[in-house]
């Protein structure tokens, strides 16, 4: 396992929650830096999607029957293909 420095406060924290739930301090620290990773994972989904959403009109004229990728609210990719798009990006 690879350690992680905690300030001391964070950690009193993580100790006393984890004594609290009946979990290691280790899990407790797996379970709440998993949950706040895939919080983030999905917020920089959302943000993908609301620039879809936002660039729509524009896309749908510029990109006429084709699927487009997208990373960071821009076009990157986009082919008549979605098999042939996704193996690219």
């Amino acid at each position: 396992m690879t350690a992680i420095d905690l300030n001391p406060r964070l950690f009193e924290q993580v100790r006393r929650i984890a004594r609290w739930q009946r979990v290691t301090t280790d899990e407790l620290t797996s379970r709440a830096l998993s949950s706040y990773l895939d919080r983030l994972e999905w917020e920089k989904l959302q943000s993908e999607m609301d620039a879809f959403q936002a660039q729509l009109p524009v896309l749908m004229v510029a990109y006429t029957d084709q699927y487009v990728a997208m990373h960071e609210g821009q076009v990157i990719d986009h082919d008549a293909d979605l098999r042939t798009l996704y193996s690219r990006v």
